[in-house]
């Protein structure tokens, strides 16, 4: 491992950690409710698996990119505003109109929000071909992403 990539794996770790205590309150409150299945979290975990990639695959990529573009940190507040509402958390994919649900399904975030959701509550869950394909672009976008670090590394003593 590179010095500097253990960072933002424990800083997504932590995140990840934490999604989890948060995901087993869920399930608990939705069992006492009455309107979920609990017994399905371990699937809700593996549906989330891609979530994990892809926020890696950022933060290693918006931390090379951050270290010579030293204004991108006041950026990042208002586009992860934008992108929690472009994101189906709020709001089911079934509930659009058919034209912004084909432009949803460009989004990586939504296969995990989604799946997560059915699985939890209880729906059509993703079919499996649609989960690997999606886990398959995060492993993609996690290699071009410590590519990126690696490339960037030997600049970062210079732009600090």
């Amino acid at each position: 491992m590179q010095p500097g990539l253990e960072l933002e794996e424990v800083q997504v770790g932590a995140a990840f950690v934490q999604a989890l205590l948060a995901l087993g309150v869920a399930a608990a409150v939705a069992w006492i409710g009455g309107v979920g299945r609990p017994w399905a979290l371990p699937l809700a975990v593996v549906y989330g698996l891609p979530l994990l990639l892809w926020a890696l695959a950022m933060s290693w990529s918006l931390a090379a990119v951050g270290i010579f573009l030293r204004d991108l940190q006041h950026a990042m507040p208002p586009l992860v505003t934008v992108l929690l509402f472009l994101s189906p958390v709020f709001y089911t994919v079934a509930g659009l109109p058919p034209q912004w649900q084909a432009l949803m399904a460009a989004n990586p975030l939504t296969l995990p929000i989604e799946g997560v959701r059915a699985a939890l509550l209880g729906g059509a869950v993703p079919q499996g071909s649609v989960w690997l394909g999606q886990l398959a672009a995060a492993v993609v976008a996690v290699a071009a992403a410590r590519w990126l670090f690696e490339r960037l590394q030997p600049g970062f003593a210079d732009a600090l």
